[in-house]
């Protein structure tokens, strides 16, 4: 490794400082650096929604002063009211989280520590005018997030001008799911808890934790302030729509399954992970009817007395005509008038193959018919997963054959759509329509809805 310069050997250990768990070599203490130096800073409120990119569940001031080899970082705690204290961290102090105690947290709240700091040509871009810390994000929610990003906001120096030149050298590119331009090249990295989903971060002694490394420019060793927020989804403002690669699963067939046949109202049974649909956030109970739909958490499905299904005929959307019909947030795995077939149930069990903290949970819709007397050959047999962590929906169609031949006339049914209503607003995915009133789904056919914050 090739020796580091001084501003190189300062910044190293300014950054261990500003989240340290421990003493870096050569490193000494210093005088504070001066109050004129300190932004003037207000703590932030509770989580704060940022249409498009989620919630902001936790803020930070990273205070970097290479002159003194100081360095301090701000955490803005939720709901206080008071300003922060601007006494900078020494180099040798060795923790400096929300509660000076690493690795745990108040309820509701998130840290960012680190473990290891290089520069340099140390770092992984090889680069001699730079400095990195392998940063570990910590939340203590009771429930996962999902869409888990630190973001740096802006790089500014001592009185605030905007700084050129210093930005993060390693940015993850933002997500096509974000609405709102960000400027991902300041710093933005996707974090992912121990065994989770891509993005999620767990409730569990492991699943908590994701570790990223932060590398940024230093090309003057200029007095600099990099603000930063870390962003989650809470709740979803809308789906996006791909095929699922999830194998077919059979609840119905599934040891330690539960099995109900609602003929009118619906039924309900606990989900054991906490799941968000839309503004239905953290809930663990699911309602589905025979009609083939299901709602999460407090909103009911429609009555399933086959009055509660598309009566508009072919190309159904939605919400229908009234809207009523359509329960909002729902989702429509395959949505008409439907009875029960020889043997027809609708079950719900935990995918064996499936284990906490990415658990799947399916309900199956077994030897299902078309509504009447003269129902044909139709036989129609799918299901739903829920996904711990990351709250995708996959609905899955094992075996869609026959025709209906004395279907309710003038019906078509909907297959594969979600509708949800978000902070007053009814947002309509009318996606997956039957072909027309005599024919069914492919068997196979295969849909995943992935949020979008």
């Amino acid at each position: 490794m090739n020796t580091p310069s001084a501003v190189s050997t300062g910044l190293g250990c300014l950054f261990a400082v500003a989240f340290a768990l421990g003493v870096v070599p050569g490193c000494a203490d210093t005088e504070p650096f001066p109050d004129s130096d300190d932004p003037e800073i207000q703590e932030g409120p509770a989580p704060v929604a940022i249409p498009g990119l989620g919630h902001v569940v936790g803020e930070y001031v990273l205070q970097i002063r290479p002159s003194q080899r100081t360095a301090k970082l701000i955490h803005l705690k939720p709901g206080a009211s008071s300003q922060p204290g601007f006494n900078p961290e020494s180099v040798d102090s060795i923790s400096i989280e929300q509660d000076n105690n690493p690795g745990t947290g108040t309820v509701n709240n998130v840290e960012l520590n680190t473990t290891s700091v290089q520069y340099g040509t140390a770092c992984p871009s090889g680069k001699a005018a730079s400095f990195c810390g392998t940063v570990t994000l910590g939340s203590f929610y009771t429930r996962p997030l999902n869409n888990v990003f630190a973001q740096v906001t802006s790089i500014t120096d001592s009185n605030g001008n905007p700084l050129t030149g210093h930005s993060s050298i390693n940015s993850d590119s933002a997500p096509s799911g974000w609405s709102q331009p960000v400027d991902a090249s300041l710093g933005l990295w996707k974090y992912t808890g121990a065994g989770m989903a891509t993005g999620a971060v767990g409730t569990t002694a492991t699943s908590k934790f994701g570790t990223r490394i932060w590398e940024f420019a230093d090309p003057d060793g200029q007095n600099t302030n990099i603000y930063l927020r870390v962003l989650a989804s809470l709740k979803y403002s809308n789906y996006a729509r791909s095929t699922s690669t999830a194998a077919w699963v059979d609840a119905c067939g599934t040891t330690g399954h539960t099995s109900i046949k609602p003929t009118t109202g619906f039924g309900a049974t606990t989900i054991p992970f906490p799941f968000t649909f839309y503004d239905q956030a953290a809930a663990t109970k699911i309602n589905y009817n025979r009609d083939g739909m299901f709602t999460i958490g407090t909103t009911t499905p429609t009555d399933s007395n086959n009055t509660g299904y598309p009566t508009t005929p072919v190309s159904v959307t939605l919400p229908e005509n009234p809207s009523a019909k359509s329960v909002r947030p729902g989702a429509y795995v395959f949505w008409d008038g439907l009875n029960y077939g020889a043997g027809g149930a609708i079950c719900t069990v935990v995918d064996p193959a499936s284990a906490a903290p990415q658990r799947r949970f399916v309900t199956t819709w077994k030897n299902m018919k078309f509504f009447g007397s003269g129902n044909g050959t139709s036989v129609l047999y799918f299901s739903a997963i829920l996904s711990e962590g990351s709250d995708t929906i996959d609905m899955i169609y094992n075996s869609m054959t026959g025709t209906p031949a004395a279907k309710v006339a003038g019906s078509t049914a909907v297959v594969g759509a979600l509708q949800g209503a978000f902070g007053g607003s009814n947002i309509s995915s009318p996606t997956g329509i039957s072909p027309g009133s005599t024919t069914v789904p492919a068997t196979g056919l295969k849909y995943r809805f992935t949020p979008i914050p």
